[in-house]
């Protein structure tokens, strides 16, 4: 009965960690990191290796090529599916150690028309997290970057129909 309740503990895991992080805005804090596939990896490992452990202890010995199924499945996704983009962001600023903007591309691709990017801010919270707070929304946004000239951010942008805009936005504000 142990076994079967550590296992149940370990499948869950990563289903507790993404509700954790959705329910309170939180990231990791590689997300604006330049090498953050490497942390990704690393992480999607540990995690899928737990995984595997719970289900390795809920099931019966006879269903090991589930388990061995799943391996195969998360291979196939780390090495062929996964994009290899340098970064997550358009263009980012920090404010200080603690403390970062970025504006950050939302694209659902064929499954919707919406283009749109967000104004983010990202505050180191414990050891390994960052808060995201949205700031603002724009929507059709090919090109953007942002810039923080003492308490004054502003944020260049280039829509798809090649129309350029800029917008101030002060640090007290936000």
């Amino acid at each position: 009965m142990k076994n079967k309740v550590i296992g149940l503990t370990l499948v869950l895991h990563p289903i507790v960690i993404w509700s954790a992080f959705f329910k309170f805005d939180l990231d990791f804090f590689w997300f604006l990191k330049d090498n953050f596939k490497r942390f990704d990896l690393l992480y999607s490992v540990f995690s899928f290796g737990a995984f595997s452990l719970g289900l390795w202890l809920i099931v019966s010995k006879a269903r090991i090529y589930s388990i061995f199924a799943f391996w195969m499945m998360f291979v196939f996704y780390q090495t062929a599916m996964w994009g290899f983009s340098n970064n997550r962001y358009l263009s980012k600023v920090a404010l200080s150690p603690v403390v970062s903007f970025a504006l950050i591309r939302y694209d659902y691709g064929a499954v919707s028309s919406d283009n749109f990017v967000k104004l983010e801010k990202f505050e180191r919270k414990f050891f390994l997290f960052v808060a995201r707070k949205e700031l603002k929304q724009f929507s059709n946004v090919k090109k953007a970057s942002i810039s923080l000239t003492d308490d004054l951010l502003t944020i260049d942008m280039t829509y798809f129909n090649n129309k350029k805009a800029f917008e101030s936005l002060r640090l007290k504000a936000l």
